[in-house]
């Protein structure tokens, strides 16, 4: 009796010991599952940089990096923009200024959105630091510089000159 009691509590033991084990297996299979999706499903990143290569006949232009460079190939869906208006892979060319969106698969990187030239400042924000600047001056005239020395006080009102002097 005293063997089936221990048997018992061993088979017990284990039980309770691979329960666990395998519950935590299942998450695992799922987050790898949705690791796929997300991979498959993935959305635009901004990328930007200074073109260091150009190859028409693959449709990839290439960006240096400071690890590495990045090959971004560019696809019938690929938009290309130069300084605002349409453009075409003959517009690229090496040293000019990128900018735009591409989608990671794997290491192969593709190009959603092309711009290219450097960035014009928004029209919005430059008025604000011009007015940000304009606002700073007043301030900074208004207040009186410590050095400075003090303004002399006003001079008495003159008597008129038919006034005799009183004797």
């Amino acid at each position: 009796m005293n063997r089936k009691s221990i048997l018992t509590l061993a088979v017990l033991a284990a039980f309770a010991v691979g329960a666990p084990v395998s519950s935590f297996a299942k998450p695992k299979e799922k987050a790898a599952a949705a690791g796929e999706k997300a991979a498959t499903e993935s959305k635009p990143v901004p990328y930007h940089g200074k073109v260091a290569s150009v190859d028409a006949t693959a449709k990839t232009f290439t960006i240096k990096g400071k690890e590495k460079d990045r090959v971004f190939s560019i696809t019938d869906k690929t938009t290309i923009t130069k300084d605002g208006a349409a453009a075409d892979i003959s517009a690229i060319t090496a040293g000019e200024e990128v900018r735009g969106q591409a989608i990671k698969s794997g290491d192969n990187w593709e190009a959603v959105k092309v711009m290219l030239g450097a960035k014009e400042p928004k029209a919005g924000k430059e008025a604000k630091d011009t007015k940000k600047k304009d606002e700073a001056k007043p301030a900074a005239d208004a207040k009186p510089d410590a050095a400075a020395p003090a303004a002399p006080a006003p001079a008495a009102p003159a008597a008129p000159a038919d006034a005799a002097p009183k004797q």
